[in-house]
């Protein structure tokens, strides 16, 4: 039997982050909107490799939005 808290990760968060760091809000941002940590996302990105991956596409949709409105 596992120790420790369940983790509240699902899926759906993938699409979200992509969408939510699209408009310009970042990781930490992202954490808070959906009442977790920046230290909860950082283990997600560890331990999911799907959202690591959304974390990087975010991460560029971010920067694009950014740099358009300079």
């Amino acid at each position: 039997m596992p120790a420790g808290r369940p983790t509240s990760y699902i899926r759906d968060y993938c699409d979200q982050l992509i969408e939510f760091m699209g408009q310009g809000y970042s990781l930490t941002a992202f954490a808070g909107s959906i009442r977790v940590s920046r230290a909860t996302i950082n283990n997600w990105m560890a331990e999911h490799p799907e959202f690591l991956e959304a974390t990087r596409v975010g991460q560029a949709g971010r920067t694009a939005r950014l740099e358009k409105t300079l």
